[in-house]
C-alpha cells in the first residue's frame, strides 16, 4: 500500500443535474397557494348578504389583528363591524379548517 500526496487525489466529479422546471420552482407552489388562500379568506369575509367592500375588510382585519396600526375611526358602520367581527370569521375558519381537514386525509 502506497501513500498518494494530497495533488494526486481526485474526486470524482458528479454529474450534472439537469434542472428540471419541477425542481427549479419547487419554492413557488406553497408561496401561491398561501397567497391564494388568503385572497380566498378576505374574497369570503366580503361576500354575503350584506356585502362589504374589500378594503374596509383589510382594515378592519388589521384594526383587528394590530389595534395601533390603523386609528379606530376607519370608516366602517356598525354592521360592518359586526360582520366582520362576529359572524363571517368563524364561517371562514370553519371552512378553511375543513378544507384542511380533507387536504390531511388525501394525503395518507
Amino acid at each position: 500500500m502506497t501513500v498518494k500526496a494530497i495533488d494526486e487525489l481526485t474526486v470524482p466529479a458528479l454529474p450534472a443535474q439537469k434542472s428540471s422546471p419541477t425542481t427549479r420552482y419547487r419554492w413557488a407552489v406553497p408561496i401561491l397557494l398561501g397567497v391564494i388562500l388568503v385572497l380566498a379568506v378576505f374574497a369570503s369575509l366580503c361576500i354575503g348578504a350584506y356585502p362589504v367592500p374589500f378594503g374596509h375588510a383589510v382594515r378592519l382585519v388589521l384594526r383587528l389583528l394590530w389595534p395601533f396600526h390603523i386609528a379606530s375611526n376607519g370608516g366602517w358602520d356598525m354592521r360592518e363591524t359586526t360582520v366582520m367581527t362576529i359572524i363571517r370569521p368563524p364561517r371562514v375558519l370553519v371552512a378553511v379548517l375543513a378544507g384542511l381537514g380533507l387536504r390531511m386525509i388525501l394525503i395518507q
